[in-house]
């Protein structure tokens, strides 16, 4: 099942995960580690935002 959320200005769209998609997400090459520089402030609970959406966006 396809489901699109609305959240204020912008749509979220989820959908199933083919069979190929997660065979190649358990491949070690699929894992991608980035390094980024913040500048300004920054709270722990806004770190703590940031990695929940990309946990929902990434599911696997």
């Amino acid at each position: 099942m396809n489901v699109v959320q609305n959240y204020g200005t912008s749509m979220k769209y989820e959908r199933k995960v083919t069979g190929a998609e997660r065979f190649f997400s358990h491949s070690p090459f699929s894992t991608v580690t980035m390094v980024a520089r913040i500048k300004g402030q920054v709270t722990k609970e806004m770190l703590k935002n940031a990695v929940q959406k990309v946990q929902q966006r990434h599911t696997l």
